[in-house]
């Protein structure tokens, strides 16, 4: 009996990321635990997103170099792997993919690419109608809460909408709290039990957004009503305060999975990449002093400004500590001379594998934007973090981070800069503080024991499993009867 055979029974979901590469790796991971537990899985990307894999995963077969994880990075079937998961396209609009042009404003570019997105909704409709000719109908869609339409998609055509949270819990709990009016509620608002860092957050939230921002926040907030479950990619034990909340403020099953990352026998499976990595990193890495060098990456979404990279460097450079800086794009903006002076101590590289470096023995350090991909690899790996967030849920992030997990320090801006000097302190921090190491120890622990068999997210991971199950024989059930109906009215 082939896979998709023995997977037909248990139902056929469709998964729809939101096309950044931080986003589309968990959605990518959470797809082949579904997959391993028998689902098929349809996985939807844009066609420029599709694209682009395809042509770094080409480069890197052609041209023999990247590292053995790099050459798994293609976009086939999972079939050989004795998993159902098959990627689709669907058509692109004119916006370009997140960091893919280096000098576009992210959060118009955001904007403008989920309006792309959703203008191709007939197009997704039309695959699941479409698949109701077959063995095994679409029976949920599991989509990213940025693709707020989706709840209103799924409602219509009868099927089940899961709503995908990339991001921390504790963003997500503020976001509810604020739409159901908790912080006007005449008991103050506040529960006496809630954590410092949150208690900032719901505070902060108070000030309002843009308008543009609000009515997207409006957008996910509603569409959670239409959804049948709620995943979340972090853990239990990291953040208890915000579960317990997240289940009170909304009717739909609250699932903590992550962290979703690659771990145990899917380091060496595929990963989605929209950019070629440079295969001497690893060598470069394995020369180093143990738990020396200092990471530098701020993911694909955001770039600093040329002067930012100029304080950056001088910071880095006067902390006199070995460095691995991911720069794509704009290296030409860094202080003149910098790469010669720091030559033997520094390597800056257009991309890189971020896991494989994080877990590598000589890194010691991670200056990060706080993307929350980056923020679980880095608790996974037991790496302090220097934190330097950009943009949206960031701040949360280094927060939680600096404050109340005690994983290492935020830096402050003066006059809207972050200066050298700050830049200095914060590394040194990270590299002596033993509050932070002992923090680091305790949180790495239950990262990996929370994925654990009978782990937090183990546990939770496979009550979903069991949940959506059940609710795709019932979808399956009604979509026969309608198709039954729909085939005797035409004869």
């Amino acid at each position: 009996m082939d896979i998709i055979t023995e997977s037909a029974e248990l139902g056929h979901v469709l998964v729809l990321p939101f096309p950044a590469q931080g986003h589309i790796n968990p959605f990518l991971s959470f797809s082949k635990r579904l997959a391993a537990s028998g689902f098929i899985i349809t996985f939807m990307l844009p066609a420029q997103a599709y694209k682009l894999v395809q042509q770094t995963a080409s480069h890197v077969t052609e041209t023999g170099e990247g590292t053995e994880e790099m050459k798994k990075t293609t976009l086939v079937d999972e079939q050989e792997c004795g998993l159902n998961i098959r990627f689709e396209a669907y058509p692109d609009g004119s916006e370009p993919l997140p960091g893919i042009h280096p000098d576009c404003d992210p959060l118009k570019n955001l904007f403008l690419l989920l309006e792309d997105i959703e203008a191709q909704k007939e197009f997704i409709e039309d695959v699941v109608v479409k698949s109701r000719d077959t063995p095994h109908p679409i029976t949920c869609i599991i989509s990213d809460s940025f693709l707020a339409w989706t709840s209103s998609l799924a409602l219509k055509l009868g099927v089940q909408r899961i709503f995908f949270w990339s991001s921390n819990g504790a963003s997500l709990a503020t976001l509810l709290w604020v739409h159901n009016g908790k912080l006007n509620s005449t008991d103050g608002g506040l529960p006496a039990d809630i954590p410092v860092a949150q208690s900032e957050l719901l505070s902060h939230a108070q000030a309002g957004q843009p308008e543009v921002i609000e009515k997207f926040v409006t957008g996910i907030v509603n569409s959670i009503k239409h959804s049948t479950c709620i995943v979340v990619n972090t853990f239990e034990q990291l953040e208890r305060w915000s579960l317990t909340t997240t289940r009170a403020l909304c009717e739909a099953d609250v699932h903590y999975v992550g962290p979703l990352i690659k771990v145990g026998k899917e380091k060496t499976a595929r990963s989605f990449k929209f950019y070629a990595e440079d295969a001497s990193i690893i060598t470069w890495l394995d020369k180093q002093v143990p738990g020396s060098v200092l990471y530098i990456s701020f993911g694909s979404l955001v770039s600093l400004t040329q002067p930012e990279i100029e304080e950056l460097a001088a910071g880095v450079e006067q902390s006199k500590r070995p460095f691995l800086w991911v720069l794509r794009h704009k290296r030409h903006l860094l202080p003149h001379g910098f790469q010669d002076r720091t030559r033997g101590e520094g390597l800056v590289v257009n991309w890189a594998p971020q896991t494989e470096i994080l877990e590598h023995a000589a890194v010691g350090g991670f200056l990060t934007h706080c993307g929350w991909n980056s923020v679980l690899e880095s608790i996974h790996s037991g790496v302090p973090m220097v934190c330097y967030p950009l943009i949206h849920d960031q701040y949360s992030s280094a927060l939680l981070i600096s404050k109340e997990w005690k994983l290492g320090y935020w830096l402050q801006k003066e006059a809207d800069m972050v200066t050298r000097a700050e830049i200095q302190r914060g590394i040194s921090s990270v590299f002596t503080s033993e509050e932070i190491r002992q923090s680091l120890s305790l949180w790495k622990t239950w990262s990996h024991r929370a994925l654990e068999r009978g782990g937090s997210s183990d546990s939770s991971t496979q009550k979903f499993i069991s949940t959506l199950k059940k609710l795709s024989a019932s979808t399956k059930a009604r979509s026969n009867a309608f198709q039954a109906i729909h085939t005797s009215n035409s004869e």
